[in-house]
C-alpha cells in the first residue's frame, strides 16, 4: 500500500506501479492526503482525505477574532472531521 502526501507524486507512482506490471487496487492500494484538486482526475481516481482548506481558514479567522475580542480566553484546539472519499484505489485486506 502507498500513502501519498503530495498530489504531484501520484502520477509518477501510478506510472511506476504500471511499469512493474501491477495494478491499483488489485496489487496495491493507494491513499492520498489532501487529494481535493487532482485526486478524482487520476485513472483510477485516488481515494483519500480531502483538504478542507476553506473550512480551516474560516475557522482560524473566527478563532482569531474571538481571541482579539476576549484576550483572556485560554488556549483551545479544534479538530475538524476528516472527509474521506473512497474512489476505488483501496482494496480489502487479503486473507
Amino acid at each position: 500500500a502507498f500513502l501519498v502526501q503530495h498530489e504531484a507524486a501520484v502520477a509518477p507512482l501510478l506510472a511506476a506501479v504500471n511499469a512493474a506490471g501491477k495494478t491499483v487496487p488489485d496489487d496495491c492500494s493507494v491513499v492520498g492526503i489532501s487529494i481535493d484538486k487532482l485526486g478524482p482526475n487520476f485513472a483510477p481516481p485516488i481515494s483519500g482525505v480531502i483538504n478542507p482548506s476553506a473550512e480551516i481558514t474560516r475557522t482560524a479567522v473566527e478563532m482569531l477574532v474571538e481571541r482579539l475580542e476576549s484576550p483572556d480566553l485560554g488556549p483551545r484546539a479544534l479538530l475538524l472531521p476528516p472527509d474521506c472519499r473512497d474512489l476505488a484505489t483501496v482494496a480489502p485486506p487479503r486473507v
